[in-house]
């Protein structure tokens, strides 16, 4: 065989019952192997493989030799990977040797020693009862390794450090169990978790952030196995720097021989075979414990033991944990908690006792009981139920809220006692419970006594609160059908009424922060309530009565990073489910915002909604996001909604008739815009073609879990937002001012948003680089896509000095479109790009000077350019101090007598100029100070008036046309 190398020469000779083969292949070609066994993957890109060996076979007995060799194999992460392998048969007798050496990756070392097939080599009952021994012993870098398995086929995202492992495997009689010896241990160990399929940008594979990685902990693993009397011992270790962090003893006798006979009673010998297993964590400072643990901010220690013995049907388990001197860096200095756990389960039953306890005094009781049998439990499937059923009890003494760092973090503080119990979960399952609490603190406000009392069974629900202030309270009550029985998780009862009464006197709503902290920040305020409500779930109707008022409030909203003061609302609810909401008012930095809404509830669902926001004109509302500012608003909006009859679809209207936004100066100094990038990926290379994310916020890893994208899919809910504009105006001092209209809409479901329709420029102006582009015709249009990318089409002109005409067009995706310029008369692109940055076609290279002239060039492109830049900022400043619209610029038609501008619009039709001429006026204009009054009493005519300051006084009445 000739083209793959050296030539192959092969023969094989049949010779009455004999069959005899000779093989001598010196070096095969393995990157032209690979191209033509169609192995591309593999990217072997050089390595040479040769073979040389003979045999014979004769009524069921076999001589034969093979020698292998493999060098300087490239593939992949794969250098210089080579090889040598020699096997041979005499009759029975076996033996093989192999020592590869895969480069960078590791050592590889496999030999026999003794051993014997059991019968004829060609019947493959012989070769299961082969006895002897295999030994092996290798070393193998697993970041290099794990480059050879396809991405798709590893069970974690990232592995690195080294892997020992040394043992063998064997028996002496082919009737014999086999015993085992292995010893396999890690150095340098890191584990990151798989959370999602990376996608490929430019060739690089980009994995999401990890949902966990170890980088601290190395494992060690033994087992041995004595085949003659059964007995297995299994080790294991996971250290640090440290010391041990888990240990693993395991024992159990199996009968090898049995299943040796029979494999099909392997499962049943397992767990029918005594065992006795220990894991212990020993003593370990909590701060000192792997990073993976998350507990570096928690001082205290902690240790751990596990026992079971027994058998795996029948198993007898005890688990003891315990920590002494706990606390977070939210508690006291002087508060420590010491909590001792047990479980024991006997394999009917498992009682865990859990107590906490706190200068001596008990804090926590915990109790619970689960009674299921661990046949049950392994047995499974089958169609049959598992049957079980639980209890469990809660009871508090004085415990502190503080110590739990997720009410910490939101500044509660207080004392807790009371007992909670639930019995027959999984049969017929209650619960009763009463909460006392004392000295409760959310923030700033104090509540001095408070009371939660509830209990659920027998197909009811009623639940209370009552919290009390020093100068108010509130007290609110629930109750309804439930159904429950032997479910795990209540329901509840669609044919019970819900009837609920709260009743408040000035009591402040700090108390309602921590639950509502995603969305406000912040919020603080009175409430005065004394109200009722009955409703029926599924059912049409609602029976509302009372009043609730919010008065003296301050409201944080997240969304938009703004805090309103001084909120006030008044909440009338009437017997035929309206609720009448009146007197809302709120301000923020600058500025206030009064509203008043109308809901008409149908059951649980929303049936009608109305509600009217007003911001004056004389008192703008200032918004910012993030703390960047996005500017002032005035107008009204008038918002309506309603859902369908499964409260599955929500339809919302929003009419702005008017509304006028007032857009920050952009340069001035501010917070810098730090919004998401598709583009931009955080994260780190592991190699050329790998690039691993790291999370950058909890968001990051809820993601990288799939947390949000399974919650949104599973919800079911659609909702239709649709936003009609009439007047808005949005302006940004002299920079900017358009005015829009139009129709978008907005869907949201299954977590998608889409946003659709069009919004169409009416009128307006943008100055660029000095220049007044007015806008002639603009849209923006929505088609749906996700995330949003409108198609905007957009003209903006503006006439230059020398009568030209210059326009700027738009159009495209708002993520690729370009921006093209384009004149009347048509001029090539560098003149018009010149008219627009110095304010001549000349730009930056013009005609020579006439005579008795010396600008140059580079004079007037400094002066045009610079200019513009200067003026806009001019421009900014005149506007803040004036508060007149006014509007600086460079007027450099006159290139040796650049011209400063100011002009004060003083109406729509009036405007007001004053003008410097910079350098030595021509002696025919010698006039150094000018001032002109322009009046527009046509749309194409104007009378303008000059005065100059060494006589001139000019009359102009001027008429344009355009075309």
């Amino acid at each position: 065989m000739l083209g793959v190398g050296a030539p192959i020469r092969a023969d094989l000779v049949k010779d009455g019952r004999e069959l005899r083969g000779q093989v001598d292949a010196p070096a095969i070609d393995l990157r032209l192997a690979a191209r033509l066994a169609g192995q591309d993957d593999l990217e072997v890109t050089k390595g040479t493989l040769g073979i040389r060996g003979e045999g014979s076979l004769r009524g069921g007995v076999a001589k034969a030799k093979v020698h292998v060799e493999l060098s300087d194999l490239t593939m992949r992460s794969i250098e210089g990977a080579r090889a040598v392998a020699d096997a041979s048969i005499d009759e029975r007798d076996v033996a093989l040797a192999v020592n590869a050496g895969l480069g960078e990756a590791g050592e590889l070392e496999l030999r026999t020693s003794r051993l014997t097939i059991g019968g004829r080599v060609d019947d493959p009952g012989s070769w299961r009862r082969v006895a002897g021994r295999v030994h092996l012993v290798g070393e193998v870098d697993m970041e290099r390794a794990a480059r050879l398995v396809p991405a798709e086929a590893l069970p974690v995202a990232d592995v690195r450090g080294s892997f020992s492992v040394r043992g063998q495997i064997g028996r002496d009689a082919p009737d014999a169990p086999p015993e085992v010896q292995l010893h396999a241990h890690t150095n340098g160990l890191v584990l990151a978790a798989r959370s999602s399929e990376p996608e490929r940008v430019a060739g690089v594979a980009v994995e999401p952030p990890p949902l966990w990685r170890s980088t601290d902990v190395d494992v060690g693993l033994d087992v041995r196995n004595d085949g003659r009397s059964g007995l297995t011992n299994v080790a294991f270790r996971a250290t640090d720097a440290k010391g041990v962090v888990v240990a693993l003893d395991a024992k159990a006798v199996l009968p090898y021989a049995e299943i040796a006979r029979d494999p099909s009673v392997a499962r049943a010998r397992a767990l029918e075979a005594p065992m006795s297993v220990t894991l212990v964590v020993p003593p370990r400072r909590l701060d000192q414990l792997p990073a993976i643990a998350g507990v570096r901010d928690v001082q205290g220690a902690i240790e751990a033991q596990l026992d079971a013995s027994g058998t795996i049907l029948d198993p007898r388990v005890r688990f003891v944990a315990r920590s002494r001197g706990v606390r977070t860096t939210a508690m006291p200095p002087d508060v420590q908690a010491d909590t001792d756990v047990a479980l024991d389960y006997d394999g009917r039953a498992a009682d865990l006792v859990a107590k906490t306890r706190s200068r001596g005094e008990e804090l926590l009781d915990v109790g619970a009981r689960v009674e299921v049998r661990a046949r049950d439990v392994l047995a499974g499937g089958g169609g049959t139920p598992l049957a079980w059923k639980g209890s469990g009890r809660v009871a508090l003494r004085a415990f502190p809220l503080e110590s739990l760092p997720q009410l910490a973090d939101r500044h509660v503080q207080g004392r807790v006692s009371g007992e909670v119990a639930l019995d027959g979960l999984h049969d017929d399952a209650r619960v009763k419970g009463r909460i006392d609490l004392e000295r409760l603190a959310v923030g700033k406000a104090e509540y001095p006594r408070g009371r939660i009392t509830l209990e659920a069974g027998d197909g009811k629900l009623a639940a209370k609160v009552r919290l009390d202030q020093k100068d108010g309270f509130l007290d609110a009550s629930a109750s309804t059908g439930l159904v429950w029985g032997a479910e795990v998780a209540p329901s509840l009862d669609p044919e019970h009424p819900i009837e609920a009464t709260l009743r408040a006197d000035a009591f402040r709503a700090a108390a309602l922060q921590p639950f509502v902290e995603g969305a406000v920040p912040a919020l603080d305020g009175r409430i005065d309530a004394n109200a009722r409500a009955r409703i029926v779930p599924g059912k049409p109707g609602a029976e509302l009565s009372g009043k609730l008022a919010f008065r003296d409030g301050t409201v944080q909203i997240a969304a938009l990073g703004e805090e309103l003061r001084s909120v006030r609302a008044t909440a009338f609810f009437s017997p035929d489910g309206t609720i009448r909401v009146t007197d809302v008012s709120a301000r923020g930095t600058e500025g206030e915002v009064n509203a008043d809404a109308n809901v008409k509830l149908d059951g649980m669902r929303v049936a009608d909604a109305r509600a009217n926001i007003r911001i004056p004109e004389k008192s703008p509302l200032a918004l910012s996001v993030q703390g960047q500012p996005i500017g002032e608003l005035a107008g009204a909006i008038e918002i309506g909604a309603r859902q369908s009859a499964d409260a599955k679809k929500t339809e919302v209207v929003v009419s702005v008739p008017k509304l006028n936004v007032a857009l920050p100066q952009v340069t001035k100094t501010g917070v810098q815009q730090l919004e998401s990038r598709d583009n931009i990926r955080v994260g780190v290379f592991r190699d050329r073609e790998k690039f691993v994310m790291l999370p950058l916020s909890k968001a990051d890893l809820a993601r990288a879990r799939g947390e949000e994208d399974e919650e949104q899919a599973t919800d079911g809910t659609r909702l239709d937002v649709d936003v009609k504009l009439g007047r808005i105006t949005i302006e940004r001092g002299n920079q900017l001012r358009v005015r829009l209209t139009g129709n978008p809409k907005i869907v949201i479901e299954g977590g998608e948003t889409k946003m659709l329709g069009q919004i169409a420029v009416e009128s307006g102006w943008v100055d660029a680089q000095g220049k007044k582009f007015e806008v002639e015709k603009g849209t923006v249009t929505f088609n749906g896509e996700s995330p949003p990318n409108p198609v905007v089409v957009v003209t903006a002109g503006w006439t230059a000095a020398d009568g030209t005409r210059v326009y700027a067009d738009f159009v495209g995706p708002v993520k690729t479109g370009r921006v093209t310029l384009r004149s009347e008369p048509p001029r090539p692109k560098n003149e018009i790009l010149a008219l627009v940055l110095f304010g001549t076609a000349d730009g930056a290279n013009p005609q020579p000077p006439p005579p008795g002239r010396q600008p140059d060039g580079t004079t007037q492109a400094a002066v045009g350019l610079g200019g513009g830049l200067v003026a806009q900022g001019l421009t900014e400043a005149l506007d803040d101090l004036t508060g007149v619209q006014a509007t600086a610029r460079i007027d450099t038609t006159r290139s040796s007598n650049p011209r400063p501008e100011v002009e004060f619009q003083l109406s729509p039709k009036v405007s007001l100029s004053f003008a410097h001429v910079i350098g030595t006026p021509p002696i025919t204009e010698p006039d150094k100070n000018l001032a002109n009054v322009e009046y527009r009493f046509h749309r194409n005519w104007s009378l303008e008036t000059t005065f100059g300051d060494r006589g001139t006084a000019l009359l102009d009445a001027i008429w344009q046309k355009r075309y």
